[in-house]
């Protein structure tokens, strides 16, 4: 039997069904390979060191601590155009905190304190986490601030 025939036959349904799985099964593998790829390495400049007075700011917080439950801190850096950053990592999930001036950005601070907004960025790439864990970490850095330290230069 041709080709033709079987597309044309009672097996017909069948065989499309088939297709149509087997393209859903291998889009599906895709996205799970692109969610499981490492991110680009980070430039030079992402990578800057914090400054004493920020190390100060965050009651000394570096990396190896554990904040938010657990959270470990992977770097601490900045500040860098206006933000001070907490970089850390969680059973594979990556979250970082920045810390801007209260009402220096036009956006809504999902966390704030008397004197700074909380902004938090994941990474596209992974898999979602949920808002407990974000907030736990966003708290954490939170709690480390020493509201009567000066606040670095450059933020």
């Amino acid at each position: 039997m041709s080709l033709r025939g079987i597309l044309r036959g009672p097996a017909a349904p069948a065989i499309v069904a088939v297709c149509v799985i087997a393209a859903m099964v291998e889009s599906r593998s895709e996205q799970v390979e692109r969610a499981t790829e490492e991110p680009p390495p980070r430039a030079a400049e992402e990578e800057a060191a914090a400054t004493a007075e920020t190390l100060a700011l965050l009651s000394g917080l570096e990396p190896g601590d554990v904040v938010g439950g657990d959270w470990h801190v992977v770097a601490v850096r900045g500040p860098t155009e206006g933000h001070v950053a907490v970089r850390m990592e969680r059973r594979g999930s990556r979250l970082e905190v920045r810390i801007v001036r209260k009402g220096t950005s036009d956006a809504n601070a999902p966390l704030t304190s008397e004197r700074f907004d909380f902004f938090y960025v994941t990474p596209s790439w992974q898999a979602p986490i949920t808002r407990e864990s974000l907030q736990a970490g966003v708290r954490g850095v939170r709690d480390r601030i020493a509201e009567d330290v000066e606040i670095p230069p450059g933020m």
